[in-house]
């Protein structure tokens, strides 16, 4: 299950209790601004009433965790909070928000982690198939160099040994770098 930490002092805490409580996602609340909390759990979601503290603690908090922050923010604080806050990947809310906003907007910030994690693992995944690449070529470089053969027989030499070995091309290169390398 998910968890939500709530800092509000105000009226608004029970209605975002509320909103979380339909979402399934457990509720921790503080009155007051300390992070103290942060130390010994984990939450997926912290929420801030502006009132209780300045945009740089809430600019710091954000480099502190990995957890989603909106912020919820006077109608009249809403551009200029959003103007310093969403480039760092903060939302912000109003703070007459209705209970339905409230579940539309964290469904929304839901749905951005879930994306932004599945873009992640996919950037990661072309990145080791990037130096995968660069290995192989290094690999086919060396028995270009050292056994004078053509690159598409290096390539193809990679590829059956790795088939023979039923290991990755990755690994038989790196086997050719060792031992041309050293």
């Amino acid at each position: 299950m998910e968890k939500a930490l709530i800092y509000s002092s105000g009226d608004i805490k029970e209605t975002l209790s509320l909103a979380l409580s339909a979402l399934k996602i457990d509720v921790c609340s503080r009155e007051s601004f300390d992070t103290d909390v942060l130390k010994d759990n984990f939450f997926d979601l912290i929420i801030i009433e502006q009132k209780i503290c300045d945009i740089s603690e809430i600019l710091k908090l954000k480099k502190k965790t990995d957890s989603d922050i909106l912020v919820i923010a006077d109608e009249k604080l809403i551009e200029e909070l959003s103007g310093k806050l969403s480039p760092v990947g903060i939302f912000v809310l109003n703070s007459k928000a209705k209970d339905w906003e409230i579940i539309q907007a964290v469904n929304f910030i839901k749905a951005s982690n879930s994306r932004f994690d599945s873009l992640k693992k996919e950037k990661d995944g072309l990145k080791k198939k990037v130096e995968d690449m660069k290995i192989i070529d290094r690999a086919k470089c060396c028995l270009i160099q050292y056994l004078a053969i053509s690159e598409a027989t290096a390539h193809r030499h990679i590829e059956k040994q790795a088939m023979d070995m039923r290991c990755t091309k990755r690994k038989v290169a790196e086997e050719i770098l060792k031992k041309y390398e050293s």
